[in-house]
């Protein structure tokens, strides 16, 4: 990822924005943080330096189980097999050692007020926003000029609601509406039309509905792609899932 920025920008990296409450996508910072020192991290709530370092260690973890899963597998191989999934695995383990020393470096974030802040990016303005979506503390990031917005898993198409907040959520989505918008980027799938930003609150709204029979029906209508219904019903499924368990 950072190999692909330095090819990409002319300039610095000023700003890194976490769009969700949500720690466990944050760890990459760590890198970014060690690439471009001046870095600014901003998120919806502060997060302090020792919450990112432990949650990096974690992440780290995870890869080194990874790891050894892995070399338990290329051990069940042919020995012809072997020397090219050796060679990836070398390669793994070298980056994870070198992403441990980096682990001091973490920063602790800022947290944006409940007022929209303007920041100006090489001369392009933008307004970041606190909202209620995704994580339940969310930011989205609206750019005037280009008129888009960008607001990750707050307006996927398909939302992966989790959280009691859903009717917050959905009024945040309709709030969106009062941008002069082009483009929606979520965070699953391509950009979108703004006339399709309807979709995922009408989604958020038919998980108050208990008649599965029901909502196949608005789901069908809501949804013409049918890989795109099957994905919806899932979820919504487990959210009534989740729900019963409370």
């Amino acid at each position: 990822m950072i190999h692909e920025l330095e090819k990409r920008l002319t300039v610095p990296l000023c700003y890194v924005i976490s769009l969700h409450a949500d720690i466990k996508q944050d760890t990459s910072i760590v890198l970014l943080k060690h690439a471009y020192p001046n870095l600014q991290w901003l998120s919806p709530t502060a997060t302090s330096a020792n919450a990112l370092t432990r949650a990096f260690h974690s992440q780290l973890e995870l890869f080194n189980q990874s790891v050894m899963l892995s070399e338990n597998r290329i051990a069940s191989l042919e020995p012809s097999e072997r020397p090219k999934w050796q060679a990836k695995l070398a390669l793994a383990k070298s980056r994870i050692a070198t992403w441990s020393k980096l682990a001091t470096q973490a920063p602790s974030s800022k947290a944006i007020d409940n007022a929209p802040k303007t920041v100006e990016l090489g001369g392009v303005v933008v307004e970041l926003t606190q909202v209620t979506g995704f994580s339940g503390h969310d930011i989205s990031v609206y750019l005037p000029k280009y008129q888009g917005l960008i607001a990750g898993y707050s307006v996927d198409q398909i939302p992966l609601a989790h959280l009691p907040h859903t009717t917050q959520w959905q009024q945040a989505i309709i709030h969106f509406n009062r941008y002069a918008l082009d483009w929606i980027l979520p965070a699953t799938g391509k950009p979108y039309r703004p006339e399709m930003l309807a979709t995922p609150a009408q989604f958020l709204a038919l998980l108050a509905l208990q008649d599965t029979q029901q909502v196949v029906e608005k789901i069908s209508i809501l949804y013409p792609n049918k890989h795109m219904q099957q994905r919806a019903l899932l979820q919504w499924q487990h959210f009534q899932q989740q729900r019963n368990f409370e």
